[in-house]
């Protein structure tokens, strides 16, 4: 199993080049994730997919369904909740203990808050 874009919210718009695209593993109340989501705001041409997982709490998964469903693509009727357990699920399955966590195109992880700099410089160094 893998992650699928139709759990995911999509950040920006869609890139001209399918590389330059990102997954991010995030929580809806982690300040490191909102910080990231400015940063990733930043970079030209760029597609990204933020995954939400929640804790196993009742505010945490709160957090999750209010940012899941609030979408402008979904309507409350139409929130499918069990995305964020399919999320979870996988995170669990490739062992990503932090968010945020950004999965780049060749499958490398980085968990932890990137600036738009450190991460164009990545995405350049690979020749995405």
């Amino acid at each position: 199993a893998s992650f699928s874009k139709k759990d995911s919210i999509r950040l920006g718009s869609v890139s001209e080049k399918p590389d330059r695209t990102l997954m991010v593993i995030a929580q809806p109340d982690c300040v490191h994730c909102k910080q990231l989501d400015m940063e990733l705001r930043c970079l030209p041409n760029l597609t990204v997919y933020k995954f939400l997982v929640t804790g196993s709490s009742e505010r945490s998964r709160a957090s999750g369904i209010q940012a899941w469903c609030s979408q402008e693509s979904v309507k409350l009727e139409n929130c499918d909740l069990a995305a964020l357990d399919r999320n979870r699920e996988l995170v669990s399955k490739f062992r990503i203990a932090g968010t945020p966590t950004i999965i780049f195109p060749d499958g490398t992880m980085h968990t932890g808050w990137m600036t738009a700099s450190a991460l164009n410089a990545f995405l350049s160094r690979h020749g995405i």
